[in-house]
């Protein structure tokens, strides 16, 4: 990461020994039935004494501090921009580094500590800063009163993971199993346990959706997982994995589902302008969409389009960006495959993308080289993929058509070339001819 790199050039270049650059810093607080972890690096700690010099002890966190020593946290941000554009640092920059100050301050008994912002352009190498001081009182105030603000999110979270965990220990699958269903729910549920990857091709009309969706769902009532990240290429077929979570839920599934739906079909304005001089809800947007998210996860949820739309417009802001900052608190995300792999690879997404599922991932090769790093459930993988592989005991797509009940699966190792068409190349005969084995440890 090239940011990354000039942070550790530009600590290291300064000060010296006195400078530390990349400190882990953490602390826990104790809750009623949780426990609150907040932790970072801070990109440099500068630790100066006047009167004798400083010998850092191996355990650089818990270092005896001289009494007349002055401690600096340094927080470096990359960015483009002008930098004489900027009149103070950006606030939730400030935020951080003083999150840290706080840490570093209450782990050593310092009566003062300071904050550096560090600003350097990355085409030019300006280099801006700017200076706080503080007393250990003020940040404690402040800090207690960040985490009073952000513990009835923690609180909210807890509480429904608590819900939906025990809604899901009893959940049965809401059809009698037709012939391949059971196998192929077990061979997702073996999956997802292992790890791996799986490739399912099946006819249409074999119950694909809610076979997979279950299974992931069972996963989850396991800790396999956390969260579904369920990409479809088509809206009917979003539209088919929403009734899928419906189902389960009207047979007591416990689940908070987010639909993300593109930015163009979200846009309240006329003319797509995201900046707040010409559209109303980026201006304030920030200062309102916590406050919309929390409101909107206490009152639905099947969090749909429509849904998004009437929320954004009551808070007036973004629906798009209040859609993102909502898929950090919901169960199941289901959202077009062109939209996931952009997210994903934008990284705006990516940290909540730990078991996706495509559906007719033949539609965009494109997403499955995005998501393939993940662990995960990828079906009907044909046509334009196929066209490009030899073929070694004749057309699975023919064989599925005369023959409905069969089910294809292709499962890859993760420790294999991640390249779809790599590894489907390596695997295609083998695992053809071998099709799975039912998982005798699945949970249902």
């Amino acid at each position: 990461n090239f940011v990354d790199d000039l942070k550790i050039f530009y600590a290291r270049k300064r000060m010296g020994s006195n400078y530390h650059a990349e400190v882990p810093l953490k602390i826990a607080i104790e809750e009623d039935e949780y426990q609150l972890v907040i932790e970072g690096r801070a990109d440099g700690i500068l630790i100066e004494s006047a009167e004798e010099e400083i010998t850092f002890a191996d355990n650089f966190n818990h270092m005896t501090m001289p009494e007349d020593c002055k401690v600096t946290i340094d927080e470096i941000k990359g960015m483009y921009m002008k930098l004489d554009l900027l009149d103070d640092a950006v606030g939730v920059h400030r935020a951080q580094a003083m999150c840290y100050a706080y840490i570093y301050a209450l782990q050593h008994d310092l009566a003062t500590i300071s904050v550096q912002m560090t600003y350097c352009n990355l085409d030019t190498e300006d280099i801006r800063y700017f200076h706080y001081d503080y007393t250990f009182e003020e940040l404690a105030v402040w800090f207690e009163k960040l985490i009073t603000e952000y513990k009835k999110w923690a609180d909210f979270q807890f509480a429904w993971k608590k819900l939906r965990q025990a809604s899901i220990k009893p959940l049965q699958f809401p059809f009698s199993y037709r012939e391949g269903q059971k196998e192929l729910a077990a061979g997702v549920y073996r999956t997802i346990s292992r790890k791996k990857n799986l490739f399912i091709q099946a006819p249409t009309g074999a119950g694909k959706t809610i076979s997979t969706v279950f299974p992931a769902v069972k996963a989850v009532g396991e800790d396999l997982a956390d969260k579904i990240f369920y990409l479809t290429a088509k809206t009917i077929t979003g539209t088919v994995a929403r009734e899928a979570f419906e189902l389960l839920r009207k047979n007591g599934y416990q689940a908070k589902v987010l639909t993300i739906t593109a930015k163009e079909k979200l846009c309240l304005c006329e003319e797509m302008e995201c900046n707040p001089v010409n559209c109303p809800y980026a201006k304030g947007h920030y200062d309102r969409v916590n406050d919309a998210v929390f409101s909107l996860l206490q009152k639905e949820d099947m969090i749909t389009r429509e849904v998004i739309l009437e929320q954004a417009k009551e808070y007036n802001v973004c629906p798009f960006e209040m859609c993102l900052d909502t898929a950090t608190w919901v169960d199941d995300i289901i959202c077009d495959v062109v939209s996931g792999s952009l997210l994903s690879r934008s990284g705006v997404l990516s940290f909540l993308i730990e078991l996706p599922m495509l559906d007719e991932c033949f539609k965009l090769t494109m997403a499955l080289n995005d998501f393939t790093n993940c662990a995960g459930v990828y079906y009907e993988l044909t046509n334009q993929i196929q066209k490009k592989i030899p073929d070694p005991i004749g057309n699975p797509r023919g064989i599925l058509k005369s023959k409905a009940k069969t089910k294809w699966v292709y499962d890859f190792d993760d420790d294999k070339d991640r390249s779809i068409l790599g590894s489907y190349l390596d695997e295609y005969e083998k695992t053809l001819r071998a099709g799975f084995r039912i998982d005798d440890t699945a949970p249902f």
